[in-house]
């Protein structure tokens, strides 16, 4: 898999508890994290997922943790898409709404970032 919750080993976490905004670190294949964060969306059935779209970023805004790190690399489409998958399937959350402000700037991998998308609202997959 392109990502995976086990950084450390061990279990997957569990999913946010109901009404609660959680946090998640993902390891990539080559050692690397990123980061997706879980939201209720309006009306409680369902989710937002807020998914990274590369390690690290090279704006460098000063408020910003992930800009200070600088970029390291792009994410696949792949690796987005899984974000999603992962979220879905291990996680067991119906999401609804997926948002682009995890780490890294999305238009600064926007080929990636179109896939990704194009696969998401494929019916197929």
């Amino acid at each position: 898999a392109p990502l995976s919750f086990a950084c450390g080993g061990g279990a997957p976490p569990a999913p946010p508890a109901d009404g609660e905004t959680e946090k998640y670190v993902l390891c990539c294949g080559g050692g690397e994290e990123v980061e997706m964060v879980a939201m209720p969306a309006p009306g409680g059935r369902s989710w937002s997922l807020c998914v990274s779209s590369q390690v690290g970023c090279r704006m460098g805004c000063s408020f910003c943790e992930t800009g200070r790190m600088g970029l390291l690399r792009n994410l696949s489409a792949a690796e987005i898409v899984a974000q999603v998958a992962l979220a879905a399937h291990v996680l067991g959350l119906h999401v609804a709404n997926v948002i682009f402000m995890g780490m890294g700037e999305p238009l600064d991998n926007v080929d990636a970032v179109v896939q990704a998308i194009r696969v998401l609202v494929d019916p197929a997959g």
